[in-house]
């Protein structure tokens, strides 16, 4: 590679949070049905209807306004019986970035091929979409990994020395601190 190539590589990753709510339909094969959510700002928009681990029926969505939203039910275009079905949705399951916890060494420095790592502790953000941009010398595999306390470790392992920008943003919104600056020494790619 030519010496002096300065062009900064982007690596992106999103991870969808939904909320998972459980509504109260008797019917049981789920495939047959369709489902929307109309919120109190009149919108509707499809939503997915899944099986909860209790073998209830939820849906499943991002919610991003308050108050009550009706959930449309239908099988061949009609309403089953309880359809719509009223949920409402309370401030603290809005998705709110300045909520959102991150820590970690990989948020501030970094060897090259050596895998840094940081945590996001989303579980008192609410529900939202979580997007990570990590921007530097070199492109760079992300990958996360779910703790079991709902947390959500992430990796990166950074092929050239050089300044990294690390952003993350949860619910379209930076995280506070985002965007992280991050220093990457060690040997580069053999040239």
């Amino acid at each position: 590679g030519a010496m002096g190539d300065d062009s900064m590589r982007m690596s992106h990753l999103k991870v969808g949070s939904a909320a998972d709510i459980p509504i109260n339909i008797s019917e049981t094969d789920l495939s047959l049905l369709t489902a929307t959510v109309v919120p109190p700002s009149g919108r509707e928009e499809p939503c997915l209807l899944k099986r909860l681990r209790n073998g209830h029926v939820g849906i499943s969505f991002v919610p991003k306004e308050t108050g009550e939203h009706l959930v449309h039910v239908k099988k061949n275009g009609q309403h089953v019986a309880s359809s719509p079905i009223p949920v409402v949705i309370s401030q603290s399951e809005i998705g709110d970035a300045s909520r959102v916890r991150v820590s970690g060494q990989g948020l501030h420095e970094g060897h090259t091929f050596e895998p840094a790592e940081f945590i996001i502790d989303t579980r008192d953000a609410g529900y939202g979409g979580l997007s990570l941009s990590i921007e530097g010398p070199s492109k760079v595999d992300i990958n996360t990994e779910d703790l079991e306390d709902g947390t959500c470790r992430v990796t990166y392992c950074p092929t050239e020395p050089g300044n990294y920008i690390i952003n993350i943003k949860f619910a379209d919104q930076h995280v506070p601190g985002s965007p992280f600056s991050v220093k990457v020494t060690g040997e580069g790619r053999v040239k």
